[in-house]
């Protein structure tokens, strides 16, 4: 069973580790995001966006930033029951990393 590894761009790790463990990021709060690409305004992974990427996997677990510090957590959580709503099979699990970096 494949398992989709989901974070927000708040995620400490390298763009070499991010490649090696077929790592999804998604932008968080201002920070860059896999393209390097930094938001013009703050903005958060909307949960169509987790839905998106939640679709690659067989299986995905989902890291965030502290849900204190942004929406990223509730994002994924909203997108984890629209897709588990769809593929009642599939096991999404959202994480909040209860930190500012993941």
């Amino acid at each position: 069973m494949a398992i989709q590894i989901i974070c927000d761009s708040a995620c400490a790790c390298t763009p070499a580790l991010r490649k090696q463990l077929h790592l999804l990021v998604t932008p968080a709060g201002g920070l860059p995001d896999d393209n390097g690409k930094k938001p013009t305004v703050v903005q958060y992974s909307s949960p169509v966006e987790y839905g998106r990427l939640m679709e690659r996997g067989e299986s995905c677990m989902v890291v965030t930033m502290s849900k204190e510090l942004s929406d990223s957590y509730q994002a994924a959580c909203i997108a984890r029951a629209m897709e588990q709503s769809l593929h009642p099979e599939k096991k999404i699990y959202v994480f909040d990393s209860k930190s500012a970096d993941v």
